[in-house]
């Protein structure tokens, strides 16, 4: 029997190899087998794994089942390997749960399994669950499930999974170490890619391909094309993947010159036939701007694909005005391939585009013919496209015929009735999408607002707008406010047009305010006029339109040359009066002598993120960094408590800081940490010093430029002001000193001035944490600190002192966010947080309501449970 088992054994081997699952399979079920044979049916399984044939191999099963079998761990990983091959993971898991003894190659499967059928969350907890009991991964487990990782883009898992690499004895393995290139790369981290990569010893075509492609989808195209040619150099030669890599990185503003190159190496290394290559040069033509080239190509492949001709189709919609090659084009394609529904959407928006009314038909019937006319796409472009051209009874005949709509739908009919003046149809449309219960999203009330701007529908547009944050939750963009500027403007609502001009949180569209312009001359509101002209010019000061909208103010009393010598902001515009400054201020003078920028960026404890290292990676041009934790009171555990005014002056004239200087100051977060430095500085009597509104993140959002490294001088200069504290809290000698302290008491409060507070009450005790926090329900951010309140404080959590770009709130607003809590901006205020932080927000709000002596108690709630053996109050104690 035993030379019996080996020859048959051959004969499998021989069959599994050419590939006849067939006559392998009657072979089995002709013969009857001892348990110890299980050899024969794993080969089999073995190759019906390979074909993925879920038939046969079920037959095998059953067979196994039959036969008595046992449940041996490699028969039953066979099966689950096959099981999850043909994507029955359910079987794969219950066979999984059946094996007693699972050594890792069972691991193994099941993670696998799960990870090549999609389901990477399931991969990543049988992994967990494998660690849990103590078995050991292998070099394919690890790469199944920093597979799994990469696919969710999740960083937090990858870094426990490579913590444990580097803890093994894998952490030089190839296999590991490429997927580990891949993950870092495909989640944007490629400092830490090429951390792993350079580590490694041998480097095969996957992690070079995994570094490249890594470069190339983050827009880093010299770095991109730097490592192809390292590649080359090293002697590794690239593959179709490599090539399509290096093409998504030649994509870019110098034309199409960087996709000829790379399409000249392709041919050079033998891929000019390649057709995933060939689609892939006709899209980065495309998009590279020569749709010439990118034809040129597509007429040399051999076989043309739809996904190539809605490529090139959509470069001719791009260009605007080659319609009839890209017609020519679709009848080509129609002959030979299936025309799918994202060819036919991609000619209904050619036609759009250049209101190729005719054309746009003739497809719409094509459609009709061969395609499901209820198609919710194919519906969708064609409403775009009659709207569009002009006919908007056909969108609307084609939105009433489409069984199925979703939000895309309904917005592009609104859009369509706003651009054809139907205000109140776009109104009614909506309101109807409302009644069907349809959620709106934020291009829907974009449209909307269109709509109700350009036909007087002023108090609806109001109406949208408020819903639209209350009842939908969703934040306006900038180009809601812009619409809703306008919307105000031509009713004649200057003033408050212009105050939501100043909110907007991102770039403001130089229409808007030309709009306004006009708006002002026609409603005779030149002051208003006089200030916008400067913001416009000040945002477009080269653009000639804006003069020409200014020749029609010559009524005014100063020139349109008049109002752009004045249009850029003056350091005479700066008031102690305002506790902010405007990004666009900042960016004017950025270059005077006297203006100092701070980066003060400081975060919570759980976040755990290092603002120094995110300082040296981005800041605001210029800027010096702000310890908040290092120019602090070394001699307490409380955390950031204010020093002494020897230490800070000693700190402050180390980052090179005068008293003459004007002082902006911001953080990473919009307006956080920043009003706490603003505090520190107005205690010692400086008052030359604004925060910036909305921080980092509106810097960015205007698009102004941002310093990526910092210079050897700005972090010596960091870890002096660290140092000369230091050495002040030891009695060392420090110097030179540049600026000099004004201690003003009042604007600093004690604990013991808290405690006498709660008799007296000459100070409304404000709280700036979360209620929650507050009341005692949730957490203290700090491990150990419990959470309460003072007695009779009152909360006013600091976001309600911002809007939702993360500046302050208007005065009178604010104001209402005060009274709303019972707190009386008439009387004085002290306010507190958790560590004298976020307090400092509360402060910049009420400096900004014209309380410029409002103290803060430093210590705050931290001091307050560590010192003063509390009587803490809880919601349920109020």
């Amino acid at each position: 029997m035993a030379l019996q088992l080996t020859s048959l054994n051959s004969v499998i081997d021989s069959l599994r190899h050419s590939r006849k699952l067939g006559e392998a399979l009657r072979l089995i079920l002709s013969h009857a087998f001892e348990p110890h044979h299980y050899s024969v049916y794993s080969k089999t399984l073995q190759l019906c794994t390979d074909l993925k044939s879920k038939r046969s191999g079920e037959m095998i099963h059953s067979r196994i089942i039959t036969d008595g079998f046992p449940t041996s761990t490699s028969l039953n990983t066979r099966l689950i390997i096959f099981y999850s091959q043909i994507g029955e993971m359910g079987t794969a898991h219950k066979l999984f749960d059946r094996v007693s003894e699972r050594s890792v190659v069972t691991w193994t499967a099941l993670i696998s399994g799960y990870s090549q059928n999609g389901n990477h969350e399931e991969a990543l907890r049988v992994f967990s669950a494998m660690h849990g009991e103590g078995m050991k991964a292998n070099q394919f487990t690890y790469g199944s499930a920093l597979r799994a990782c990469t696919r969710l883009l999740s960083l937090e898992w990858g870094k426990q999974i490579h913590g444990r690499v580097q803890k093994g004895r894998f952490v030089d393995n190839l296999f590991v170490q490429c997927a580990l290139v891949d993950l870092h790369a495909k989640c944007g981290k490629m400092e830490d890619a090429c951390n792993v990569f350079e580590a490694m010893e041998t480097r095969d075509l996957a992690s070079w391909n995994a570094i490249i492609g890594g470069y190339a989808a983050q827009g880093l195209s010299a770095k991109a094309i730097s490592m192809f040619r390292l590649m080359l150099r090293e002697g590794m030669a690239p593959d179709s993947f490599s090539f399509g890599s290096l093409l998504r990185a030649s994509i870019g503003d110098n034309g199409s010159a960087k996709v000829r190159i790379v399409h000249g190496c392709i041919f050079q290394f033998g891929f000019g036939s390649n057709k995933f290559l060939s689609g892939s040069l006709v899209d980065a033509y495309v998009k590279s701007g020569s749709v010439a080239c990118a034809n040129q190509v597509y007429n040399n492949m051999q076989n043309k694909d739809v996904v190539s001709c809605t490529s090139l189709i959509k470069g001719y919609a791009s260009e605007g005005s080659n319609c009839s090659a890209a017609l020519q084009l679709f009848n080509e394609v129609q002959r030979n391939v299936a025309v799918d529904g994202m060819l036919l959407c991609s000619m209904f928006n050619i036609c759009a585009k250049t209101a190729s009314l005719s054309l746009g038909r003739q497809l719409h019937a094509n459609a009709l013919k061969y395609h499901n006319q209820h198609d919710v796409a194919i519906g969708n472009a064609l409403i775009d496209m009659y709207s569009k051209s002009g006919v908007i009874e056909d969108a609307k005949h084609v939105f009433d015929e489409m069984e199925e709509k979703n939000i895309i739908s309904w917005t592009s009919l609104i859009t369509g009735y706003g651009k054809h003046g139907y205000g109140h149809e776009a109104v009614a449309l909506y309101e109807k999408m409302e009644d069907e219960g349809v959620k709106p999203n934020d291009v829907t009330f974009l449209s909307l607002l269109f709509a109700c701007s350009h036909s007087g529908l002023t108090t609806q547009g109001w109406e949208y707008v408020s819903n639209m944050v209350s009842k939908h939750n969703i934040l306006p963009r900038a180009e809601h406010y812009s619409c809703l500027a306008d919307l105000l403007a031509r009713a004649g609502q200057c003033e408050e047009a212009y105050d939501l001009v100043r909110k907007i949180p991102t770039d403001l569209d130089a229409s808007v305010l030309r709009a306004m312009l006009g708006a002002c001359s026609t409603h005779g509101n030149m002051n208003l006029a006089q200030i916008v002209a400067r913001r416009l010019f000040n945002l477009e000061p080269e653009n000639p339109v804006n003069y020409v909208v200014l020749s029609g103010f010559i009524s005014f009393s100063m020139s349109s040359a008049a109002v752009a010598s004045q249009a850029s902001f003056s350091m005479q515009s700066l008031s102690t009066d305002e506790p902010v400054v405007s990004v666009d201020w900042l960016h004017s003078n950025l270059r005077e002598p006297d203006v100092k920028v701070l980066d003060a960026s400081w975060y919570m404890p759980d976040e755990q993120r290092n603002p120094l290292q995110e300082y040296q990676v981005s800041h605001i041009p210029g800027a010096l960094f702000f310890d908040i934790d290092g120019i602090t009171d070394r001699t307490t555990d409380l955390p950031h408590m204010l020093p002494s005014e020897e230490a800070f002056a000693a700190a402050v004239s180390a980052l090179g800081i005068e008293n003459k200087d004007a002082l902006v100051v911001y953080d990473g977060k919009g307006i956080f940490s920043a009003a706490r430095v603003w505090w520190m500085f107005r205690v010692f009597g400086h008052d030359r010093i604004w925060v910036l509104d909305g921080g980092f993140l509106r810097w960015r959002a205007s698009g102004f430029y941002v310093e990526s490294s910092a210079s050897i001088d700005a972090v010596l200069k960091a870890n002096a002001a660290s140092d000369a504290i230091e050495k002040v809290y030891q009695g060392q000698q420090v110097g030179p000193i540049t600026f000099n302290t004004n201690f003003q008491p009042h604007l600093i409060w004690t604990l013991e001035q808290v405690r006498k507070n709660i008799e007296e009450q000459t100070h409304q005790h404000v709280d700036a944490r979360s209620k929650a926090r507050f009341d005692g329900v949730a957490p203290e951010p700090r491990k150990g600190l419990r959470s309460g309140h003072i007695p009779r404080s009152k909360c006013l959590p600091f976001p309600q002192m911002l809007d939702g770009s993360q500046t302050l709130l208007p005065a009178a607003e604010l104001k209402k966010k005060f009274e709303q809590e019972g707190i009386s901006v008439d009387s004085p205020v002290l306010t507190s947080c958790g560590t004298g932080v976020t307090a400092c927000i509360l402060a910049l709000g009420l400096y900004r309501l014209g309380k410029t002596d409002v103290p803060v108690y430093d210590g705050s709630w931290t001091e307050w449970v560590m010192r003063s053996n509390p009587d803490i109050l809880s919601s349920s104690q109020t």
